[in-house]
């Protein structure tokens, strides 16, 4: 734990895509933390991991220059300890994970997010049922979601998490 933070209580995970057919945590914060009108004027990325896709970098991408050392990579963004900026009204009590992408995610990249989400679900003691996509902070409340993001099939995504939960806790298991 950082020192000066206090652990929060984490609840939730919630799911996001970035909205970029390209991006990296440096390029992603600093949309995040430019000054309006350019950026957000966040203090910090307002995601806790970013997990990369094959165009890390917007020349890549305007040349379809797929760079697969980036692809599914796990990047830190804001630090676990600190409330982050990525569900309005859903912040202080959860972990905001971003995949790069718009609608469409490599396979690494989703092998990587499941990996990462169990991996926090078993941190924080959570089960897939805690795991949301942004778009349904709105739709479990009863309401129209205001976004699509992370633009995934969450409940094929949970039951992935579910297995591997699974297999993750059969191995931590003392044997009897």
């Amino acid at each position: 734990m950082a020192e000066g933070f206090l652990m929060r209580s984490i609840t939730r995970v919630y799911i996001h895509c970035t909205d970029s057919g390209w991006g990296n945590v440096d390029e992603i914060r600093q949309w995040h933390t430019d000054a309006e009108p350019i950026g957000r004027g966040w203090s910090d990325i307002g995601y806790h991991w970013l997990v990369t896709g094959l165009f890390p970098y917007y020349p890549d991408w305007k040349n379809t220059h797929a760079r697969s050392e980036f692809d599914g990579v796990v990047w830190a963004g804001r630090p676990e300890e600190r409330v982050g900026a990525h569900v309005a009204g859903d912040n202080t009590h959860s972990i905001g994970i971003a995949l790069v992408g718009i609608d469409a995610f490599t396979s690494r990249q989703m092998d990587a997010a499941t990996k990462l989400v169990a991996k926090k679900c078993l941190e924080h003691d959570l089960s897939s049922e805690d795991v949301w996509g942004h778009c349904e902070f709105w739709t479990k409340k009863g309401q129209e979601p205001q976004k699509s993001c992370p633009n995934i099939a969450m409940p094929m995504f949970r039951k992935q998490v579910d297995g591997l939960l699974a297999a993750l806790r059969d191995t931590q298991l003392p044997k009897v």
